[in-house]
């Protein structure tokens, strides 16, 4: 049963869905069979230790995400670089491997998939020295599926704190869409963390601060194109949750004066605290599974 807050806003409602599963509404079991086979052959090209194979296991441009400043978008492949000879002086990497059992899919549509899984790396004489979890964004192009976009490098929150930091990362949540409602642009940028960025139809924007051109609705155009009146919440959740990051499962709905609703979109959004302020900083949208605009 979903649960529903609704807040008057400016003239408008927001309803947000306290709980729902957002798994239940958002996958393709066949995308995920592709994702798992494009997990598989990022691995076998990255324990050849060479960035030039490595490469055509992903799309460009790659985003590896750690949060905050901790951001690097490499527009081309030949502008990334995995730096394996730095892994192998410095830590004694020999080789890698995903445990497949700890393989978790967050949402899924015909051409992107979310998922994270546990990684280890280990020595040449088997020693494994590092283990981790990283999210992916694997998406299809041209045909082929890879990854664009990678985020680790912090471990869940305890247990006991996992309730205080969701509770205020969803006040940057619910205040973007009361700004949104306002039709404050300035007032969404408020709750953003930068550089900003967001991925759609394969493509990545970036705005490096509350200027940049992706960081601010453009109101009057959505109203004129689209007849916009108000966005809701159809559901939210948080799935992912670290201690300074947390990632947000959510459907949005964009809806005419009268209410009807004439976009529905599937995301990932991930808040960040920097500075000890919580904003979002990735939004990465999947196709719309309901698009009259």
């Amino acid at each position: 049963m979903k649960q529903f807050l609704w807040t008057a806003l400016v003239g408008v409602a927001v309803v947000l869905v306290l709980e729902t599963d957002v798994n239940a509404e958002v996958i393709n079991e066949e995308a995920e069979a592709g994702a798992r086979k494009a997990l598989e052959y990022f691995m076998e090209k990255w324990n050849t230790g060479d960035d030039e194979k490595l490469r055509t296991a992903m799309h460009f441009p790659f985003i590896t995400f750690g949060g905050g400043k901790n951001v690097f978008v490499k527009e081309n492949p030949e502008d990334f670089s995995q730096h394996f000879d730095r892994m192998k002086e410095n830590d004694g990497w020999a080789s890698s491997s995903f445990d497949y059992d700890t393989l978790k899919f967050y949402m899924s549509t015909e051409d992107k998939v979310h998922l994270s899984i546990d990684y280890n790396r280990f020595k040449a004489d088997g020693e494994k020295y590092g283990t981790g979890n990283v999210f992916y964004v694997v998406i299809k192009k041209d045909g082929r599926w890879g990854m664009q976009l990678r985020s680790g490098g912090q471990s869940e929150a305890p247990s006991e704190d996992r309730d205080a930091i969701v509770t205020e990362a969803r006040e940057a949540v619910v205040g973007y869409m009361k700004e949104f409602n306002a039709s404050d642009a300035d007032g969404t940028a408020s709750h953003l963390n930068f550089p900003h960025f967001f991925m759609i139809n394969g493509g990545v924007m970036l705005a490096e601060n509350p200027e940049g051109r992706s960081a601010k609705p453009n109101f009057d155009r959505m109203r004129d194109s689209e007849n916009w009146f108000f966005s809701t919440f159809d559901s939210l959740e948080a799935s992912i949750v670290a201690p300074n990051k947390v990632h947000w499962e959510l459907v949005f709905i964009r809806c005419h004066p009268d209410g009807t609703q004439y976009w529905t979109v599937p995301a990932v959004w991930v808040t960040t605290k920097v500075d000890g302020k919580w904003g979002i900083q990735y939004r990465s949208l999947m196709k719309a599974t309901n698009d009259s605009r």
